[in-house]
């Protein structure tokens, strides 16, 4: 969408300036700020707020919360380089989140929005989520001696593990998708079937996964 919109423009200005009696007419300097960006995306541009350009130049990009505290600053960014722009945390809350952009063209320039930060419903149906349903306790592999939520997104969810008679063995309310360090990993534990809850939310959706996995020497 975004190239499509820059064609257009690049198009249009073609157009105007395709005359052979005009000469030394200069490049007029094209910018795209996104109003959207996402969590997850087949697209990295769709993840990242920065400052696109027909040309290659210095700016600044700060980002500010509801409460004007700065969240994000890069006073040395770089036009359509995705690594100097900000791509949110897993920490950092959906919602829209305000941002002030400088950079010099025949004099100071400045850019001030707003960016929604979300995650689309297309998205979210596309969401795949895997739960072992078994783990090693001498596994060599780590991969395999953990309970974890493995996921295409990063995002924050909460586990709790019980034994046959309901006692809560273990649990953690902020445990970070894929993350080995956070899952459980069941060392002083004897070898059987526990029981786990799986609860997340989502774009304000809440969604909860149970099951059984079973605990090998």
């Amino acid at each position: 969408m975004r190239n499509f919109i820059f064609c257009a423009l690049l198009m249009f200005f073609s157009a105007c300036n395709d005359n052979s009696e005009v000469e030394n007419i200069e490049e007029p300097l094209l910018t795209f700020v996104p109003n959207q960006i996402l969590q997850a995306s087949r697209s990295d541009e769709d993840l990242v707020l920065m400052l696109h350009s027909n040309f290659e130049f210095d700016y600044s990009l700060v980002v500010f919360d509801d409460n004007d505290q700065v969240i994000f600053r890069n006073e040395q960014a770089m036009t359509n380089v995705l690594e100097d722009g900000w791509r949110p945390d897993i920490d950092i809350m959906f919602g829209e989140y305000k941002y002030e952009i400088q950079y010099q063209d025949r004099g100071l320039k400045s850019l001030d929005g707003r960016v929604s930060y979300g995650i689309t419903l297309g998205t979210f149906e596309d969401l795949k989520v895997y739960i072992p349903n078994a783990v090693v306790q001498s596994a060599s592999n780590v991969e395999y001696a953990v309970l974890l939520m493995y996921s295409r997104l990063d995002f924050r969810y909460d586990l709790y593990v019980s034994d046959r008679n309901g006692n809560v063995v273990f649990e953690s309310t902020s445990a970070k998708a894929n993350s080995l360090i956070d899952g459980w990993r069941p060392v002083n534990v004897q070898a059987g079937t526990y029981s786990y809850i799986v609860n997340f939310d989502l774009a304000g959706i809440e969604t909860e996964f149970t099951g059984d996995v079973t605990v090998f020497e």
